[in-house]
């Protein structure tokens, strides 16, 4: 089996997601143009119809979860052949989901009193089918790390299906939008089967090897669930008390920070493999920990460039052309401050899960949920704002990566690496917060004027934060000596 190298599947993991990130975005933008009066009642209606199929994501955690923690391990120890049943075995049990989800949507959609809300559930119940088969097979070729050719085939069907989502729009209207839904979820499912699925994959369960999986995999499960309850309850109950319109307004700055979060997400999920196998040839934690923290330095200072890129887009954008969703952007500034957390949390969750640290993982998404649902619901009977559920969710998430530092680093013993490692998060943290606060100030009459001094502010925070660095110092002298050889 060839196994691509780290470098190059990398890079290509990254294109992918910058191209996705690029394409959404011009296809958010261009379809809320497009779609005139009736956009935010359609953000609105998608809200609600896929904060209702994220139990679709918690039912599949455990399989690629359990196919992201064993693949490894069978490569390394050469098990071809319960590398083969764990995969059709996870395969399988993925389908039968995915037609049960079919279901589940097409009863909602029956049920539903909102005609938007309504042809949406009809269309996920068949785009989730392939929903699925493109997170199967996206995560099992990333486990036997063969990401170059994915990650290809990947990006140049989102571009298509990007373009032809934003024509579709444009000329159709409201049906164009159910049409692009459907193709956005399921195309590029549709083509990794064509591709991979009708020789790779057979329908066969081997019980032994799938519980074993599943087993491995519980935590996963678990830890999702509570990240997919603080991020899904907050829109469920919202929809409840305000109008659909609202919160169209509401989701359309949370999918925006998002862009970043699917960046994050993507990477790691499709690097895992790799860090287990580089995790493995340290034998201390303390060496491991320290190899983490120039990871995060590098993920940290990519990110950066790419929030406040974003904020200064999304704050152009809705001057000028989504002018019905400025009232959006304070909340769109508080969830973009949880990105930089985030990095930092999901890598820290890799490392407690390469060393099996199960009962801590458990521990921290059962207080996530507990904590989480008594707030949201002191909330729903006060009937909070928008921006106080914004306010919320952004708590809740510092407070889960405060539980998972300190309940995580017990498994390190050695303060002085977790205090280098939190004093990094930190600092890299103020770049959003710095844009969120530098918003209420008055800089300057001139809009634009506000928004160059904005990039300059945050842009020197993230300079000093770069030279502060041992990695970034490195990154640094790099560009003098490439600006050297130019000149």
């Amino acid at each position: 089996m060839k196994i691509d190298s780290k470098k190059s599947s990398s890079i290509w993991v990254l294109i992918t997601r910058i191209v996705t990130v690029f394409f959404s975005i011009v296809y958010s933008i261009l379809s809320k143009y497009f779609l005139g009066d009736n956009a935010t009642s359609l953000i609105g209606s998608t809200a609600i119809v896929n904060s209702y199929n994220r139990y679709v994501d918690i039912a599949v955690e455990p399989i690629v979860s359990g196919i992201t923690r064993r693949t490894p391990e069978y490569l390394e120890e050469n098990k071809t052949e319960e590398l083969k049943c764990l995969t059709n075995s996870s395969f399988t049990l993925s389908m039968i989901i995915a037609l049960i989800a079919c279901i589940i949507n097409l009863i909602l959609g029956v049920f539903s009193d909102n005609d938007f809300t309504k042809m949406l559930f009809f269309t996920m119940a068949f785009g989730s089918v392939f929903k699925v088969m493109n997170r199967f097979i996206s995560v099992q070729k990333s486990a036997v790390m063969q990401l170059v050719f994915l990650s290809r085939i990947t990006t140049y069907t989102l571009i298509f299906t990007y373009l032809f989502s934003i024509f579709l729009i444009y000329s159709f209207g409201v049906i164009g939008f159910y049409i692009s839904t459907f193709l956005i979820t399921s195309l590029s499912g549709i083509i990794l089967y064509s591709y991979f699925g009708f020789n790779k994959y057979s329908f066969q369960i081997d019980y032994t090897i799938l519980k074993e999986s599943l087993l491995y995999s519980l935590p996963m499960l678990i830890f999702g669930f509570s990240e997919i309850f603080i991020f899904t309850l907050d829109k469920i109950i919202l929809g409840n008390f305000i109008k659909i319109e609202k919160l169209g307004v509401y989701n359309f700055s949370f999918q925006s920070s998002q862009i970043l979060f699917g960046l994050v997400i993507s990477y790691f999920g499709s690097m895992y493999s790799y860090y287990v196998v580089d995790f493995n040839k340290f034998n201390t934690r303390e060496k491991l920990f320290s190899f983490f923290n120039n990871e995060i330095s590098k993920l940290l200072i990519f990110l950066s460039f790419f929030i406040i890129g974003l904020l200064v887009f999304f704050e152009l954008i809705t001057k000028y052309v989504l002018i019905d969703f400025i009232n959006g952007l304070p909340t769109l500034y508080l969830f973009t401050t949880i990105s930089i957390m985030f990095t930092s949390h999901y890598l820290f969750y890799v490392y407690l899960l390469v060393f099996k640290e199960n009962l801590v993982l458990i521990k921290i998404s059962l207080i996530s949920i507990v904590i989480s649902s008594i707030l949201f619901f002191i909330l729903y009977f006060h009937e909070g704002s928008i921006f106080s559920f914004a306010i919320l969710v952004v708590v809740l998430y510092f407070m889960r990566s405060f539980i998972l530092v300190t309940l995580g680093s017990k498994s390190i013993n050695n303060n002085k690496l977790i205090i280098l490692f939190i004093t990094r998060v930190f600092s890299f943290s103020l770049i959003p917060f710095f844009y969120f606060l530098i918003s209420y100030i008055k800089l300057s009459n001139d809009f634009l004027t506000t928004i160059f001094l904005k990039i300059i502010i945050c842009g020197l925070v993230l300079f000093i934060n770069i030279f502060l660095l041992e990695k970034g110092q490195e990154m640094l002298s790099e560009m003098v000596k490439i600006i050297k050889k130019k000149i």
